[in-house]
């Protein structure tokens, strides 16, 4: 009871500020791996995956919880340095029609690969570019997908360097295949300690892990939940600290 009322009095404050005319509670950027090691079923089953866990009960139950600051989505799909599309601009999703159309319209995308290398990096940089349109959100989060290291563009842990204190926040999901021992079977092995190092940063800052890409809806609906549940309080405390 005590931190329902903790909440609600949250959001009345919250609500009443200055900055309540133009607020939502995070921005969030979902990075989708296309590079070469993603073959065309895997890919399906991103695609898919990401859009059955947005509409999950306990996700869509979070994103749809508090309309009157609303979570703020975009999506898209990464591989090489120079390639980096979207597949959905900055949609705010405040109704259960807007999350609808959210997961139609990644559901209805084909890919672009223009070519086969990873570079993290790079991803990392264009979802920062998106993310600055985003100043007014409470918390701004980067959730990248991938399933190797880098191998194109600038180091991540240098942009991760650059970038570590600007109040962004950058989680991962590393998506293992239980066949290659390189991944030493269960989940993400050494590659799990490679995205902490180097890719992961910001407040709270996590690796989420999936078993292959038959269990991306799991994971995702996993990551989701924990990227999302802390905004309705600490969003709010967040705010304090603005200029």
């Amino acid at each position: 009871m005590r931190l329902k009322l903790f909440i609600q009095i949250i959001l009345i404050v919250s609500a009443t500020s200055s900055h309540a005319k133009a607020v939502c509670s995070q921005a969030l950027v979902l990075a989708l791996d296309i590079s070469g090691s993603v073959n065309d079923v895997e890919y399906n089953q991103q695609l898919n995956g990401l859009a059955g866990a947005l509409l999950a009960p306990e996700i869509s139950d979070l994103i749809l919880s508090t309309p009157e600051t609303p979570v703020s989505v975009a999506v898209f799909e990464w591989s090489s340095a120079d390639h980096q599309q979207l597949i959905q601009d900055w949609l705010v999703v405040d109704t259960p029609e807007s999350l609808a159309q959210l997961a139609n319209r990644i559901r209805a995308h084909r890919k672009n690969r223009v070519t086969l290398k990873t570079a993290l990096g790079s991803a990392i940089e264009f979802a920062n570019i998106l993310l600055s349109e985003k100043t007014h959100c409470w918390r701004r989060t980067i959730d990248i997908s991938g399933d190797g290291k880098n191998n194109d563009g600038p180091e991540p842990l240098d942009v991760k360097i650059r970038l570590q204190n600007t109040g962004i926040i950058v989680n991962a999901l590393v998506i293992a295949d239980p066949k290659e021992t390189f991944y030493e079977y269960p989940f993400g092995g050494k590659l799990i300690p490679y995205f902490k190092e180097n890719v992961t940063f910001g407040p709270g800052a996590f690796v989420e892990e999936a078993g292959g890409y038959k269990d991306y809806l799991n994971s995702m609906r996993r990551k989701l939940e924990r990227e999302l549940s802390p905004v309705i309080m600490l969003g709010a405390i967040d705010r304090k600290h603005d200029p």
